[in-house]
């Protein structure tokens, strides 16, 4: 394809033995309380899925994919958790990307991001809905040492859930930043 486009494809496959997780003791609607113990095992397995396209020189998109199916695999102080997903790993997260960068005009990206249905805790009582959010960034070259740059995250203000143990935790709105970067290459 004249390298127009990248493809790359990911299969994996972990076990962890004894890994350390926060193991609900005592819940109750104003409280719960925890303690990090180890489990027997957690296995996480999936797929990643990445593209790029270079529809010009200063114009790309890309897009990719993951599918992580992540679960407690034992735990020796008993069969509550066996086979529960672990917490704050979702199943999906598909984001994508498009990016204008001419060094001598401006860089303009756009990106989203969707993350699906995840747990925020360990019994799997406390889900966390999917969301998508979108970022802008422009960035100009000012000289060989210096960029300025201006950063929207959360472009269209979205709100969804970052916890939940019992109390619902939202994430920040709508974020705004400015500022600079200095770029010192090494042997310049």
């Amino acid at each position: 394809w004249n390298h127009k486009m990248d493809l790359r494809g990911t299969f994996f496959w972990s076990d962890i033995v004894d890994p350390v997780e926060n193991v609900t003791l005592a819940s109750t609607p104003a409280l719960i309380t925890r303690e990090r113990e180890n489990l027997g095992r957690t296995r996480s397995r999936g797929v990643e899925l990445d593209s790029v396209v270079h529809v010009t020189d200063d114009f790309q998109i890309s897009a990719g994919f993951d599918y992580t199916e992540a679960t407690v695999v034992s735990f020796p102080a008993g069969m509550s958790l066996q086979g529960l997903d672990i917490p704050q790993v979702p199943r999906h997260e598909f984001t994508w990307q498009a990016r204008y960068s001419n060094p001598k005009l401006f860089l303009l990206s756009v990106q989203g991001r969707f993350v699906g249905k995840q747990f925020d805790d360990d019994q799997n009582q406390y889900p966390l809905n999917s969301f998508y959010v979108m970022d802008l960034l422009a960035a100009r070259q000012v000289n060989r040492h210096l960029e300025a740059f201006g950063a929207v995250e959360n472009l269209f203000n979205e709100s969804y859930m970052v916890a939940r143990t019992p109390i619902t935790n939202l994430d920040p709105p709508i974020l705004f930043r400015l500022g600079v970067r200095l770029n010192f290459p090494p042997g310049k």
